[in-house]
């Protein structure tokens, strides 16, 4: 009996419980499994229908963003379409402006032209050109002075006559010896190197070049004198020498052969009139004198470019008296004279200073300065 009442109180609970858990369930203070069964399928469907929402959101920022990505992928088409034209304007532009740079370069070099032909006026005055002269002169008589100091001269036989040309009658007068045995003198001396330096100083500066061109363009210069106007003429003659120098000086060695022609012919005129022979002499000169007759040549080349190129209103010419002329008091001057040279009286051996006198059309020549001359006799 024990046993089973044991039993029954745990298998089964009392009468009065069981029926309070009856009328709970009735009465709805406790849930019955199909409530709780519907509650849980109420919840998984809001649960769904949020998941739909953020799906549906999610979709319209897709296509959002997709929109969005096909305007900037359009607006970067035409970006770059619009940077290809701008290449192509700018392209466009730079050949415009090559070809714009090029004509004014072409129409700056013809308004030069123009400039040149049409200019007037002269970039240096006449008496700054006068001075250039007188600076020449100097440079002349200071390398005629340094040589006559410097070369010694072993008096020999002649070797014959002085060669032809316009030094024959200064070396024939001053350095040919009177008797044999007459020494060289060294005031004789100086006074024909001067001579002969002033005789090769005027051939460069009146050059029209240093070809064969200088005897038919005096011609031809001459002929353009006298039909044209003075400014026509003078350009005329400045554009001509200016091509021809830059022809003839595109050789660079041309200025050292100039120079050494000068010393080969000076030590061959000495050698014949039997002042030393010729290696010696053209040793000594090149060795006393090589780099003062090269400055020399510079100068004188600058001189040429002035009168020759620069100078448009006129003609300045540089100007000497030929050897074997009477004495003319208007036209030359003779400091080394004894007693006063007086006109008429004694005649020129050589020119020891260079002159300049200036042209324009047909007026007569004004002398600007005079050319010093070496009379007979001095």
């Amino acid at each position: 009996m024990g046993h089973k009442r044991q039993n029954e109180d745990i298998g089964h609970p009392p009468d009065g419980s069981s029926k309070r858990v009856k009328n709970e369930r009735h009465e709805g203070r406790l849930p019955t499994k199909a409530a709780a069964h519907g509650h849980g399928r109420e919840d998984q469907s809001a649960t769904r229908s949020q998941q739909v929402e953020r799906l549906k959101d999610l979709e319209n920022d897709k296509r959002r963003l997709s929109d969005a990505h096909q305007a900037v992928l359009a607006e970067l088409r035409e970006t770059h379409s619009t940077c290809e034209k701008q290449q192509q304007e700018i392209s466009f532009l730079r050949e415009k402006l090559r070809e714009s740079s090029a004509l004014l370069d072409i129409r700056n070099q013809e308004l030069k032209v123009a400039k040149t032909f049409l200019s007037k006026e002269d970039p240096l005055s006449t008496s700054d050109i006068v001075q250039s002269v007188r600076d020449l002169n100097s440079e002349i008589m200071q390398i005629a002075t340094h040589l006559a100091d410097n070369l010694v001269l072993v008096r020999k036989h002649p070797a014959g006559n002085v060669p032809e040309g316009p030094c024959n009658p200064i070396f024939t007068a001053l350095i040919w010896p009177r008797r044999p045995w007459d020494e060289v003198d060294e005031g004789s001396l100086e006074l024909a190197l001067q001579g002969f330096l002033v005789i090769w100083v005027s051939l460069i500066v009146n050059a029209w070049g240093f070809g064969e061109a200088s005897g038919w363009c005096d011609q031809m210069y001459s002929k353009v004198r006298e039909t044209e106007e003075p400014t026509v003429a003078s350009n005329w003659r400045a554009l001509t020498r200016r091509t021809l120098f830059n022809m003839d000086l595109s050789r660079s060695d041309l200025p050292s052969q100039i120079v050494n022609g000068a010393i080969e012919q000076l030590a061959f005129l000495l050698s014949s009139c039997g002042a030393g022979g010729f290696p010696e002499n053209a040793h000594n000169i090149h060795k006393h004198a090589a780099g003062k007759l090269a400055s020399l040549f510079v100068a004188a080349r600058k001189l040429n470019k002035v009168v020759g190129e620069n100078v448009v209103s006129g003609d300045l010419v540089v100007t000497l008296i030929s050897g074997r002329c009477p004495f003319d008091a208007d036209y030359m001057e003779a400091p080394y004279a004894r007693g006063g040279a007086k006109p008429g009286q004694g005649y020129v051996i050589c020119t020891t200073d260079l002159g300049l006198c200036e042209r324009k059309g047909t007026k007569a020549e004004k002398i600007l300065l005079k050319p010093k001359v070496t009379l007979d006799g001095f």
